[in-house]
């Protein structure tokens, strides 16, 4: 386990068990055999242990914890040099841990890497190549093209965010002390980045377009994808935009999202709820928007 390269995986679950068997799978079935594997169930139905892996355990939480404190309570116990954090509804290519460890391996001036991930239901479309939050609107972007100038090198593909499937310098997070809990969900994974990144400001993330991912989550339009699954994410959603914003924007970022983006991007997910009539994420929206606002005040 002192090989450099030994990686250490994450994988947050909540009563997904066919998906995370198909996800152990893929894991198990890769070219790259130096690592280990740590579930972390935030359901309070138990992971029954899988003995046919090697290397392999489960950590009950009892409840939903959000995915920041599994991913961390994960990370303190890992034992690589890199970690790797995926979701349970993934499948990744057999080369995928092998290429994304090599990239840090070669290149110490990168934090993390992800892979190139393309839609599970259609393997001809990627889902996510890299994106980055405009902290002057709040919005997140998600790149859409491979550009010559985003390029590191021929593979690797700079990018301000990686999420739902990266690896990380063990070292670095652990710098940082990883995720933070009060995020719960969403953003985790910048607020991450830009703590290390204060450290480490001349330092970056990738994506190497060697690596292949396979999200399984709807091949839809945006619009669509709107449609949210619970009134957790919801109000998470709407709170820690805010929250964002009051830690890593200017001055200028704070009176633009608070004035101009917050009200308009509220009006319009109330006018999708009100349209699909999902009633009851009405008020979990609006709570977190609230929350969010007072984020923006408080500032760093």
């Amino acid at each position: 386990m002192n090989n450099k390269s030994f990686v250490s995986i994450i994988i947050p679950t909540i009563d997904r068990n066919k998906k995370l068997s198909r996800l152990l799978k893929s894991v198990y079935d890769s070219t790259f055999k130096d690592f280990e594997v740590i579930v972390v169930n935030n359901s309070a139905k138990k992971i029954i242990q899988n003995k046919k892996y090697n290397n392999f355990q489960v950590l009950e939480n009892g409840s939903n914890l959000g995915s920041a404190y599994a991913r961390t309570v994960g990370a303190k116990l890992a034992k690589g040099q890199y970690v790797l954090f995926i979701d349970d509804d993934n499948v990744i290519e057999k080369a995928m841990i092998e290429k994304m460890s090599r990239t840090l391996d070669e290149n110490n001036n990168i934090i993390a890497v992800g892979p190139l991930t393309f839609y599970f239901s259609n393997k001809n479309r990627f889902w996510f190549l890299g994106g980055k939050i405009n902290l002057l609107t709040s919005k997140a972007t998600f790149y859409k093209k491979i550009t010559e100038n985003k390029l590191f090198k021929t593979n690797l593909f700079v990018t301000e965010v990686l999420h739902n499937a990266f690896m990380v310098r063990k070292k670095l997070g652990d710098e940082v002390s990883w995720f933070d809990e009060e995020i719960f969900m969403t953003g985790a994974e910048y607020d991450l980045f830009m703590k290390i990144k204060k450290n480490y400001p001349n330092n970056f993330m990738v994506t190497n377009l060697e690596a292949i991912d396979y999200h399984d989550v709807p091949n839809s339009s945006a619009l669509k994808n709107l449609k949210f699954k619970s009134e957790l994410r919801i109000y998470y959603f709407a709170r820690n935009r805010g929250l964002l914003i009051g830690r890593y924007g200017t001055l200028i970022d704070r009176i633009s999202v608070s004035f101009v983006f917050y009200p308009l991007l509220t009006l319009f997910y109330l006018s999708v709820f009100i349209i699909e009539k999902k009633w009851s994420f009405i008020v979990p929206h609006l709570r977190g928007t609230i929350i969010g606002y007072l984020y923006i005040l408080k500032g760093q």
